[in-house]
């Protein structure tokens, strides 16, 4: 591309993503989404009182068993959730990442085994201030959500079944 045309928005970059496993995964991809979304479910049910909302390609339908599961938790004090995984007993990665509207958000990284896909995932918690969590619900130009909180997932994983 010339330096001055226009790179394609996150839209329309997807939009080509779902249609190469639309055309290339499509025997294994639904499988191993269903997977992603059900393990996320029990990391979001883990952390509950922290206002749980799945993003990313679990969320958005375009996730392989390749992908890693992003969780943005809304707390009160970023170091509760900390708190809380040691209280769990989970080892856990804290470093620094670009939140939704581009600041520094910290995000705890967990290595956690997948049984139905025989793999390690990785486990990403965003953790974000609870006054956040307003404009994260803001849809994009189609009306989708870009994350969704425990109920939604569970419907997205019960409509699979």
């Amino acid at each position: 591309l010339s330096s001055r045309q226009a790179l394609p928005d996150n839209e329309q970059v997807e939009s080509e993503v779902i249609d190469y496993l639309q055309l290339f995964c499509a025997e294994t991809q639904p499988a191993e989404l269903l997977a992603l979304r059900q393990l996320a479910l029990v990391w979001m049910a883990r952390l509950a009182s922290f206002r749980p909302h799945l993003g990313g390609a679990v969320w958005r339908g375009t996730a392989t068993r390749l992908s890693d599961i992003h969780i943005q938790l809304f707390c009160d004090d970023s170091k509760q959730a900390e708190i809380e995984l040691l209280d769990q007993g989970v080892r856990f990665e804290v470093r620094a990442v670009n939140g939704f509207r581009g600041e520094s958000v910290d995000a705890l990284s967990i290595h956690c085994h997948c049984a139905e896909l025989n793999e390690d995932i990785g486990v990403h918690l965003m953790v974000y201030d609870h006054d956040d969590l307003r404009g994260a619900l803001l849809p994009d130009k189609r009306g989708r959500t870009w994350r969704g909180d425990i109920g939604a997932v569970r419907q997205l994983v019960d409509n699979a079944l």
